[in-house]
């Protein structure tokens, strides 16, 4: 997966986070669950742990909080207990994610690569002509 790996700094994120959720918001409203949430999730969240330096299979302790959270929930209210345990864990991931945010990375070159440049910046970064 060396393909995937590269940074984003935290305004990038941040704006992609705002963007995302802004859009999720929308769709709620015009659908019951957006398709595919987690997975604009993990696109954006991963190389800005790989800017914090972390791997981005930290990305699972999220997925699995949902899981725990829906479990809980059914275990403790039946179907109204699983979508108060998801409504939960919506917003205790969004506090996460807002976190990542506000976590400014590596100053110098990590596994991932260099730095990336300041400002808001989208897509991969262009690799230095060898």
């Amino acid at each position: 997966m060396r393909s995937y790996a590269y940074r984003m700094n935290r305004a990038s994120f941040g704006l992609l986070l705002a963007i995302m959720v802004a859009a999720y918001v929308v769709m709620v409203n015009v659908m019951k669950r957006p398709p595919g949430a987690e997975i604009l999730v993990v696109f954006i969240t991963v190389p800005r742990l790989h800017d914090v330096g972390l791997s981005g299979w930290w990305i699972l302790l999220l997925f699995l909080g949902e899981f725990a959270a829906i479990l809980i929930g059914a275990t403790v209210g039946g179907s109204s207990g699983i979508l108060i345990g998801g409504g939960i864990f919506v917003l205790v991931a969004l506090l996460a994610l807002i976190g990542l945010a506000l976590i400014p990375g590596e100053s110098g070159e990590n596994r991932w690569g260099p730095p990336p440049a300041p400002g808001i910046r989208f897509g991969r970064p262009k690799s230095p002509a060898a």
